[in-house]
């Protein structure tokens, strides 16, 4: 009877172990459209730790451009938003194209904040690829991890949009209390 209880005791721990570390898996989906930008000193650029790296590790002479943009939209887990971007870009060593860098911020209507760091490749203004790597944020989005990769769109006016489709893990509701 003890060995009983104490194996339906450890099963119980096991299970609360479980559930307290467990992170909660969403999609993130949603589109933006940009609605200011703005050039950007490398001053700038270097107050951002992945953007900063960034401009270490590439040669200053195919820097392409560097700029702050922003972008409103709306989205799956925080119903609208703002995205601020510090965006760097270099031509590739072999003029094939130009590589993207970004750390971004999406704020959600609640003011919680998404932190992001991008990489991709354009090889003209609407044949891109980035991906979205979520490194972490602010309120329910604290500790977050994910990957949201995007692609160029239009709305049903025809003007451009990016549209995300990705997931975001957060720490959970049994974590955070």
């Amino acid at each position: 009877m003890k060995a009983k209880i104490f194996v339906m005791l450890f099963a119980v721990m096991l299970v609360a172990g479980s559930i307290s570390f467990a992170g909660d898996q969403k999609p993130f989906k949603g589109w933006v459209q940009q609605v200011d930008t703005r050039l950007m000193t490398e001053a700038e650029a270097r107050t951002y730790e992945f953007l900063d790296g960034v401009i270490n590790s590439h040669d200053p002479d195919l820097l392409y451009g560097m700029l702050f943009t922003i972008y409103k939209g709306v989205n799956n887990v925080g119903g609208a938003s703002v995205h601020e971007n510090a965006q760097i870009f270099y031509f590739k060593p072999d003029f094939s194209g130009i590589e993207i860098y970004e750390a971004s911020t999406i704020t959600v209507a609640n003011g919680d904040q998404i932190f992001l760091t991008v990489e991709g490749i354009a090889t003209s203004p609407q044949v891109w690829t980035t991906t979205d790597t979520v490194v972490g944020g602010t309120g329910r989005f604290e500790g977050a991890i994910g990957s949201i990769p995007v692609r160029p769109g239009f709305d049903s006016h025809f003007e451009d949009i990016i549209i995300f489709d990705g997931y975001v893990t957060t720490v959970g509701k049994a974590k955070k209390q």
